[in-house]
């Protein structure tokens, strides 16, 4: 299914202000791991006289940046590994390993070092 970006900004007609309209339906808003492209360009007029006067057009680029919205995710369901009594440390070392999609660094991680 391809996301169309139109219907998902408002502009406020006295300040200009542009916003990103709240997301209520998962799926059918931006999101940046969702998305083909990282950037949207739209077109934004100013007319004067109520609209029936003069007008003008300007480009707005709007660059959408991830947000850390996406819980981490561990690379395993379960990790195990046995342990002789009295010692220190794991022979070998334990590696739990999680990724996360909110971030562009994939490759984070975590290591037991009792």
């Amino acid at each position: 299914m391809m996301f169309s970006a139109i219907g998902s900004f408002r502009i406020n007609a006295i300040t200009g202000v542009i916003t990103v309209k709240r997301c209520y339906n998962p799926g059918t808003c931006i999101d940046y791991e969702r998305q083909p492209g990282k950037q949207y360009r739209l077109s934004v007029i100013a007319a004067d006289d109520g609209g029936e006067g003069y007008h003008v057009r300007v480009p707005v680029i709007v660059n959408i940046i991830d947000a850390n919205d996406n819980k981490p995710i561990f690379t395993q369901n379960e990790y195990g590994l046995s342990v002789r009594e009295n010692e220190t440390t794991f022979v070998p070392p334990l590696f739990v390993a999680v990724r996360s999609t909110s971030i562009p660094y994939n490759d984070n991680i975590l290591r037991n070092r009792r």
